[in-house]
């Protein structure tokens, strides 16, 4: 005769964790935690935190939006000052005192332009079936500006 053994269902309870109550919440991988019914919500600082993917271009959208929206200049002040400091020094071999409102107005002006020119560039792109801007748009909108139009680029 054999001897009999007996068996016994054993649970583990590794990679889990449980409440104040008692309920053993178990987390997967790659998924979020499976909760028992009687549990409580995990604190704050035992929640699983993923990064929030966005679908392609969703991101380009709403900084699109963002930029749209805001009224503020979107190159800094003090640098775009050297700059015009700079340029100007460089053209008439001497420093000139400037006024805020000036350099205001022609950080403004500089602005507007070069939305207009990433615009047309952008449209460029569009019209030969891409979705990426290249360096080639940009000299095609400074050929076209030169040729019909405004002679500054």
């Amino acid at each position: 005769m054999s001897a009999q053994s007996s068996q016994t269902l054993s649970f583990s309870t590794q990679g889990s964790k449980s409440d104040s109550q008692g309920t053993v919440i178990s987390s997967r991988v790659g998924g979020r935690p499976r909760i028992g019914a009687k549990a409580k919500l995990l604190d704050d600082q035992e929640q699983i935190h993923r990064h929030k993917r966005h679908k392609p271009g969703t991101k380009a959208l709403e900084e699109i939006r963002k930029y749209q929206k805001s009224t503020t200049p979107l190159v800094p002040r003090e640098p775009f000052r050297r700059l015009v400091n700079e340029i100007v020094l460089e053209m008439t071999g001497r420093t000139l005192r400037m006024e805020a409102e000036a350099i205001t107005a022609l950080q403004e002006a500089a602005e507007a332009l070069l939305v207009t020119v990433f615009e047309a560039a952008n449209r460029c792109a569009i019209h030969g079936h891409r979705m990426t801007v290249m360096p080639s748009d940009f000299a095609l909108v400074r050929w076209i500006l030169n040729t019909f139009g405004n002679k500054i680029i």
